[in-house]
């Protein structure tokens, strides 16, 4: 199987630095090939149009051509893939948590980092409806310039707290999660440790990350979404509930600013 790069530059690059973890060939966007990876959204209904599958790298548009598609259409929540995340909806899915009740989410960034984290709120509306297992029926929300909180109800009383903030130093980005159920708890962070380096007596920090471990779970359920005809684990769906939510929510802060 050959899958199509129709990416920027440097996420083509990204894509092209894993292909060596599978048996499938990633290719350049003009090569013929069985699927494709796009963000964007007309690229992904003429792949579609073609036959051919779609792992959507950008979700911040949806067309509803796409939903229905005889091939696999999966959108790109990298997020869900996370190890540490991963791991903690597996808990929460078996049950060891009990029902969920309050999930946060934090992600601090420096002023740099704000249209980044505009992106990641579609995540984050996907984490929590997700953990939750359903949308919710009441949104809160308290802004100002350099912060944003957002609070979700569920019914039966549960609710998700996301905060974004971009008043962090340069270098401290940070990303946490934290869900309290109703038999257990668990935490997950985005393991940006600091591991010591002596040197000629002068100790520094070296940050560590997961590098690629996500997205390289999210192309492997793609394929193997492909190899096994079946649904993707992440629907289009689930990311059609997203915006919708995002769309509420982006009509209420319309109201209040």
């Amino acid at each position: 199987m050959k899958l199509a790069l129709k990416l920027s530059p440097d996420r083509s690059a990204i894509y092209s630095d894993i292909g060596s973890r599978f048996s499938e060939t990633f290719c350049k966007d003009a090569s013929p090939a069985d699927a494709v990876v796009t963000n964007h959204i007309g690229d992904a209904r003429a792949a579609v149009n073609a036959g051919k599958h779609v792992l959507m790298d950008s979700n911040l548009a949806i067309d509803r051509s796409l939903q229905g598609a005889k091939g696999v259409v999966m959108p790109g929540y990298e997020w869900r893939f996370v190890p540490a995340i991963a791991t903690v909806q597996e808990s929460l899915a078996s049950g060891q948590l009990g029902e969920p009740g309050l999930l946060r989410i934090h992600r601090w960034r420096d002023a740099s980092g704000a249209d980044v984290l505009r992106a990641l709120l579609i995540s984050d509306l996907d984490i929590a409806t997700w953990m939750f297992g359903k949308e919710p029926d009441s949104i809160y929300i308290a802004r100002r310039p350099d912060y944003l909180q957002l609070h979700l109800g569920f019914d039966g009383g549960g609710m998700a707290v996301i905060d974004h903030a971009t008043a962090r130093p340069a270098g401290t980005d940070y990303d946490s999660l934290t869900i309290v159920g109703s038999t257990g708890a668990a935490y997950a962070d985005d393991h940006h440790n600091m591991n010591l380096l002596l040197a000629d007596d002068r100790p520094s920090p070296i940050r560590v990350s997961q590098g690629n471990n996500a997205l390289i779970a999210m192309v492997r359920e793609f394929f193997a979404a492909i190899s096994e005809s079946r649904e993707p684990s992440v629907t289009m769906d689930d990311l059609a509930k997203t915006l919708k939510l995002a769309a509420t929510i982006g009509q209420a802060e319309g109201r209040i600013r």
